[in-house]
């Protein structure tokens, strides 16, 4: 058999998904990682009646005075209609080196009880919010929990196999993400998270212009474990034995050199939008 390449549409969604149910208990490894990974589906969630829960693992101790982003961090979830928030007290990029506080933990998800958990992408790059995620994943089999884990992306983008669509409160997120001014002192995080909202909507096509991306999962003992599931995705971008052809439908005719032009030309003409909405 000769060797293939599965369509774009089977590694990222081409059209928006509906938010998830709730209650939602985000995780947050710092005081601003909720707001600047999935600010916009929280924003959504409270619009619905959805009650969303944040807690926050670290005071994010080694960015800034703890005092000050802890109050800037309620100022931003205030603005997002978040209601409750909790915190671990975990030391700042020590996450995976301290003791995981499971009791506490535990206490919060018997009162939250929720129906979808929020963690960072296991692609991300900072040390602590992966440590978060494998963490509570960990910890989450060992209490054989059930619930719908969505990964949301913060620093970088990751494997997705859900969109939602932002874009009528992007605003919002953003108003949010300015709360945050002593993190935005030392680098432009609004700048960062915007624009990756922005790319993410390249997919959504015309009246989406801005998109948090999320890898869902279904949690339970019986399923596959999502960290295994996330690797097999990731496979797919390597080529397969047979199956389906190179290029998705309506590119058929069109040399690879043309069909890569064209997804350039379409991102750069977005961007150029978004620079100019933005200002």
């Amino acid at each position: 058999m000769e060797n293939t390449i599965i369509y774009e549409h089977e590694l990222v969604p081409y059209a928006p998904h509906d938010l998830p149910h709730g209650p939602y208990l985000v995780f947050a490894p710092h005081p601003d990682d909720e707001t600047l990974g999935m600010g916009g589906t929280i924003a959504l969630a409270v619009e619905k009646g959805i009650d969303v829960s944040v807690v926050f693992a670290t005071n994010g101790e080694k960015g800034g005075d703890p005092d000050v982003r802890k109050k800037e961090a309620e100022a931003a979830v205030k603005v997002l209609g978040v209601k409750k928030l909790f915190y671990l007290n975990l030391p700042d990029r020590e996450i995976f080196s301290t003791p995981f506080p499971e009791e506490r933990v535990a206490q919060i998800m018997e009162e939250v009880t929720p129906s979808t958990v929020f963690l960072p992408s296991l692609q991300e790059i900072h040390p602590d919010h992966r440590a978060m995620t494998h963490k509570v994943l960990s910890f989450s089999k060992r209490k054989q929990y059930v619930y719908d884990l969505w990964l949301y992306e913060i620093n970088r983008h990751g494997e997705i196999n859900r969109l939602i669509d932002i874009t009528h409160v992007v605003d919002k997120k953003e108003q949010a993400i300015v709360c945050f001014q002593s993190q935005l002192e030392q680098l432009d995080y609004k700048s960062n998270a915007l624009c990756l909202d922005f790319t993410r909507g390249v997919t959504l096509g015309q009246g989406s212009d801005y998109a948090e991306g999320f890898w869902r999962h279904g949690f339970s003992p019986e399923n596959e474990s999502p960290e295994q599931a996330y690797s097999d995705h990731i496979l797919k971008y390597h080529l397969n034995q047979g199956g389906r052809g190179a290029v998705s439908p309506g590119n058929e005719n069109k040399k690879p050199v043309f069909r890569v032009f064209d997804s350039i030309v379409g991102i750069v003409a977005r961007l150029k939008r978004a620079v100019s909405c933005r200002e």
